[in-house]
């Protein structure tokens, strides 16, 4: 059986699930390293709040690594999915090749730019003072292990666009249970600090690079890589990259916004509401990662299903999706409301920071419900000929609402305006995306009125 041509003839609900399930166990388990370094570091004696804090405040600089790993990695496996589709296989084999590749060398650079450009970077983001240290012993052993951390998200994707989401969560599951063990270790056991949650973060993301590398080269995969898929020329690289520009600037765009949220924070509310925000967001980026899951199922099969002419059977696969993931989300929405206090004893004993983080967790959460029309929208528009209407959509979000609300707000509500300015962008953007979806189905039921209803 092929699993690619799969994509075709699955019932869409059973391929959803194949797909998403795994996705969102591999994101959930992913999004752990982000948390689980946040909870030892909010427990280190003494210190955490303040460790907290700074980790907080280059929050906007990991965001902008993990916007080079999603160009790469979103851009490639979308394409490949398309290229399966087309029945390219040789092509497909092509984008992956040049895909590991450029995480390489732009693993490196990225990594020469943080060394040359680290003072004024620091001082851009406001980062002074006793906290300065703290996030210099964190960034400086994350950024020099860039390479590992872009493969890390780049090689489960391209393993799920090619056909095994269950090895791809296998692999991610794995790293993260080297990441807390290593946590413990280092931290708890060898007393490294801050130091050490960036070493546990680095080390497993090695292994996990490591484990994708491995299934690539013993001939795992439907797509088998030789050393011509990775001379990289710009036929191939053009429409990845084009594809990938989407989430790119989606978490480009929320690098900024982070940014200018941590003058509003430190403006109006202090360093604890900047560790409260750094836990709150660790929370939420959990809980979105069910979304994610359901995203990145849609564009696989949209993309194959839409790349062979069957559109009705893509957007179904839309509409399916952004229902089950907002009834997954409205219970999140029940467990983030009903106890924001215990969310935020996990990120720290300080008595302080948990009445703030847990006020501000029931605020920013309160239409999470809302985030699939937006995430899911927007990556349907990406892989169905639409990037430029994604891309404005992406753009519109993060700097055209988000960022003037978190200016605009607290001066208007106080430190509640803080926390408001996520869920209202969230209602704002979730209405464009729905009224443009609908606008753009009218067009695909004509185009297939005359086949035959596919059954979900």
């Amino acid at each position: 059986m092929n699993k690619a041509d799969d994509l075709g003839a699955w019932p869409i609900n059973k391929l959803i699930l194949y797909y998403a399930v795994p996705s969102i166990i591999s994101l959930v388990i992913s999004s752990m390293y982000t948390i689980v370094n946040r909870i030892f570091i909010g427990h280190i004696p003494g210190v955490g709040a303040l460790a907290l804090t700074a980790i907080g405040l280059t929050a906007p600089v990991t965001t902008f690594l993990f916007s080079i790993a999603a160009w790469i990695a979103v851009g490639a496996s979308s394409s490949i999915s398309i290229r399966l589709g087309q029945g390219k296989k040789a092509e497909a084999e092509a984008l992956a090749g040049h895909a590991l590749l450029l995480s390489v060398l732009v693993g490196i650079v990225l990594s020469l730019m943080y060394t040359l450009f680290q003072d004024p970077l620091f001082r851009w983001l406001g980062i002074r003072g006793e906290g300065l240290s703290y996030a210099k012993d964190y960034m400086d052993i994350l950024m020099w292990g860039a390479v590992f951390q872009l493969q890390s998200f780049i090689f489960p994707n391209l393993i799920r666009a090619s056909g095994n989401p269950r090895f791809s969560a296998v692999i991610t599951a794995a790293g993260c249970l080297l990441n807390i063990g290593l946590d413990v270790l280092f931290i708890n056991l060898l007393q490294f600090g801050i130091k050490g949650a960036a070493m546990a973060t680095v080390l497993s993301q090695l292994v996990m690079a490591g484990a994708g590398a491995f299934y690539f080269a013993k001939g795992k995969s439907v797509l088998l890589l030789a050393r011509r898929h990775f001379a990289l020329t710009l036929p191939v690289l053009k429409p990845m990259l084009l594809i990938g520009m989407v989430p790119f600037m989606n978490q480009m765009s929320i690098s900024i916004s982070q940014a200018v949220s941590n003058y509003s924070l430190a403006r109006y509310g202090g360093e604890a509401y900047i560790a409260s925000m750094a836990a709150i967001t660790s929370v939420i980026y959990m809980a979105m990662m069910i979304v994610n899951g359901f995203s990145q199922a849609t564009q696989t099969i949209a993309g194959f299903n839409y790349s062979r002419g069957n559109q009705t059977r893509a957007f179904q696969t839309l509409v399916l999706s952004v229902v089950y993931s907002s009834a997954a989300m409205l219970i999140g929405f029940g467990f983030l409301q009903g106890f924001p206090g215990f969310w935020a004893k996990l990120f720290s004993p300080d008595p302080q920071l948990i009445e703030v983080a847990a006020e501000g967790l029931r605020l920013y959460s309160f239409v999470v419900f809302l985030a699939p029309l937006f995430l899911i929208g927007s990556g349907f528009l990406m892989v169905t000929g639409k990037p430029k209407t994604a891309l404005v959509l992406v753009i519109s979000k993060q700097c055209l609402i988000l960022m003037p609300l978190t200016l605009l707000l607290p001066p208007l509500m106080g430190t509640r305006g803080l926390w408001l300015a996520q869920p209202l962008t969230e209602l704002i953007i979730g209405m464009a995306v729905a009224v443009i979806l609908l606008k753009l189905y009218k067009p695909l039921r004509k185009m297939e009125s005359r086949k035959e209803s596919i059954p979900l």
